[in-house]
């Protein structure tokens, strides 16, 4: 369900044969903090300018793996089961 609702905010596209979900960043954004309550709980840069998002919700547990790369937003995984440091 979480994943048909990511994907219907944003576009399809393929990478290096691996269909991933895009779309503009904004949108992907707003969906994950109004529609699940997530926020950016960790980022990073590669060299070459690509982010690296995980956003999470330790209410809920549900965590989105994004990358961010020429305007577009991907998502490269979602799941459950995030914790914000407490023992599992």
């Amino acid at each position: 369900m979480r994943t048909a609702i990511l994907s219907a905010a944003l576009s399809l596209c393929a990478t290096a044969s691996i269909a991933q979900t895009c779309g503009a960043t904004p949108a992907a954004y707003e969906m994950l903090a109004l529609q699940f309550g997530e926020s950016r709980i960790w980022m990073g840069q590669t060299d070459g300018g690509i982010l690296t998002e995980v956003w999470g919700n330790p209410d809920t547990g549900t965590w989105t793996w994004l990358v961010t790369g020429d305007g577009r937003t991907c998502l490269v995984s979602q799941g459950v089961g995030y914790s914000n440091g407490a023992a599992l």
